[in-house]
């Protein structure tokens, strides 16, 4: 990754969970190909003995 940004953030917190929506753009290379991202992301965080871990995340493509 050459760029990577995280916009629109919204945060869902419930007592030991929390639904993270957000934006993310990047752009690089692989395998010598250069490439261009724009993503809506989710993701499902726990907290689990007073720690955060991420449960589940999953992005679709932005079609321009």
């Amino acid at each position: 990754l050459d760029r990577a940004t995280g916009s629109e953030i919204h945060i869902t917190r419930f007592k030991d969970s929390a639904i993270v929506l957000r934006r993310s753009r990047s752009s690089g290379s692989f395998d010598g190909q250069a490439f261009t991202e724009d993503h809506r992301c989710s993701a499902v965080w726990l907290r689990q003995r007073g720690e955060w871990r991420l449960a589940w995340e999953h992005s679709s493509a932005i079609e321009p």
